[in-house]
């Protein structure tokens, strides 16, 4: 069962034994959605969808919810596909249009990581507009996967933040979820552990949070309350 819940940014760099309410209307399953897509200026976007067992019939939804005022829209975007090709990936970002003063979900789907010049579809669908449309216009940056074209941020040693090893390997992947005003300390996620990492960059020292139940850190997204209309 998954559950949208809010941890203080605050709390979280100060290290402070965080208390996790669980009300029953923040369970995405009772608003028939099992995941969330994103979220902008308060306004949460979830993902649901149905399969066929038998066919891999795929059917999708999406919902906008504002758990400030919680209000929520009915099931909007709705697309099927049939989902029997697992080396094929379906992504979907979440975000506000400032040239068209509106939100909107883009789907992204690609082709066989076999073929390499098999076609890529990207579609736009907003709120407020029922319907997905192309985009024709997608840029590609060729220069993003070239590491010359990218600047160190971070550097640290596994021993400093006390992970466990296998034959000279981590066990676990670290992600970056947020850095202080100061830029002192980096808060990390792994994909192990249901706890984060505060990694203070001036001292080289790492300490784990404390929490009161298990959070998926890896998905976590920015959220801010607002009085954002879900229609």
């Amino acid at each position: 069962m998954r559950d949208f819940v809010t941890v203080p940014v605050n709390r979280l760099l100060e290290n402070c034994y965080i208390t996790v309410s669980r009300d029953p209307y923040f369970r995405l399953r009772d608003k028939e959605c099992r995941d969330v897509v994103g979220t902008c200026n308060g306004l949460v976007c979830l993902i649901g969808y149905s399969i066929n067992k038998w066919t891999k019939f795929k059917r999708v939804w999406f919902r906008f919810w504002n758990p400030a005022t919680r209000s929520i829209s009915e099931k909007l975007g709705y697309f099927s596909y049939f989902d029997k090709n697992e080396r094929k990936s379906v992504k979907f970002v979440f975000g506000y249009d400032n040239s068209a003063d509106t939100y909107k979900v883009v789907m992204w789907r690609s082709g066989c990581e076999s073929d390499p010049e098999s076609k890529v579809s990207v579609k736009g669908f907003s709120l407020g507009d029922n319907g997905w449309r192309n985009i024709q216009s997608f840029p590609v940056m060729k220069e993003f996967g070239d590491e010359k074209s990218w600047t160190q941020f971070l550097k640290f040693s596994y021993n400093g933040v006390r992970m466990n090893y296998e034959f000279g390997r981590p066990l676990l992947k670290s992600m970056p979820l947020h850095l202080s005003e100061n830029g002192d300390t980096v808060v990390l996620a792994n994909n192990r552990q249901h706890r984060v990492i505060l990694y203070n960059r001036r001292n080289n020292r790492a300490r784990k949070t404390i929490l009161n139940t298990k959070i998926c850190w890896p998905s976590l997204k920015d959220y801010v309350e607002s009085l954002v209309s879900t229609s």
